[in-house]
C-alpha cells in the first residue's frame, strides 16, 4: 500500500512540475533534469516512470483524454449533456489552458470525437440532410467548447447552471436552423 502511495505522489509532483513549466516554454526545451530539481526527485527516479519530457507528457494527455472518456454519458438528454462537459471542462481547466498554450490539443479533438456518433444520430433523426451532418458537428463541437471553455478560465462570471443551459440554448437554437434545407 505504502508503495502505491510513494508511486502516485511521485507520478503526481512528475505531472505537476512539468505543467509548470509549460507554461515557460514548449515541450522541446524541457529537461528531465528541469523537471525533476522542481519536483524535488531524482533523474533515476524519473526514469523508473517515463522514458522523457515528451512520454510524461503524453501520460498527461492520455489520463485526460480517459478522464474525459470515462465521464461520456448518454447523449440522449442533450442539456445534462451540456453540463457534463461544463464539468469536465472546469475540473481540469487548468490543465486545458497548458495544453492549449503549448499547443498540445489533439486530446480535445479526440475527446469530442467521443460524441461523433451520437451527433450524427439525432442530426440525422432531426432530419438535417446528410451533405450538412459534419458541419453542423464541427460548428457545434467548436463554438460550445470555446464558450465553455473561455467560461471554466473566468471569461463568463455566471454559474455551472447558466453556462450550460446557455449553451445549451445556442446548440439547440443552431440545430433548428441548421437542420433546415436551404431556401
Amino acid at each position: 500500500m505504502k508503495s502505491d502511495r510513494r508511486v502516485k505522489y511521485t507520478q503526481r509532483v512528475l505531472k505537476e512540475s512539468l505543467l509548470k513549466i509549460l507554461q515557460e516554454r514548449p515541450i522541446e526545451r524541457v529537461t528531465v533534469k528541469e523537471i525533476c530539481d522542481r519536483a524535488d526527485i531524482n533523474r533515476s527516479t524519473f526514469y523508473v516512470h517515463y522514458g522523457s519530457p515528451q512520454e510524461l507528457l503524453d501520460s498527461i494527455k492520455n489520463e485526460l483524454y480517459d478522464e474525459i472518456k470515462a465521464k461520456k454519458k448518454d447523449f440522449t438528454d442533450i442539456k445534462a449533456y451540456m453540463r457534463q462537459i461544463c464539468e469536465t471542462i472546469y475540473e481540469y481547466r487548468d490543465l486545458m489552458s497548458v495544453l492549449l498554450r503549448a499547443g498540445h490539443m489533439e486530446q480535445l479533438f479526440q475527446a469530442a470525437a467521443l460524441w461523433k456518433d451520437d451527433f450524427v444520430d439525432a442530426f440525422t433523426r432531426m432530419g438535417m440532410p446528410a451533405e450538412r451532418i459534419e458541419m453542423a458537428y464541427l460548428f457545434i463541437t467548436c463554438g460550445a467548447f470555446a464558450c465553455i471553455f473561455t467560461w471554466a478560465m473566468g471569461g463568463f462570471t455566471t454559474g455551472i447552471d447558466a453556462i450550460s443551459d446557455e449553451v445549451y440554448k445556442l446548440t439547440i437554437g443552431a440545430l433548428n436552423n441548421f437542420s433546415r434545407e436551404e431556401d
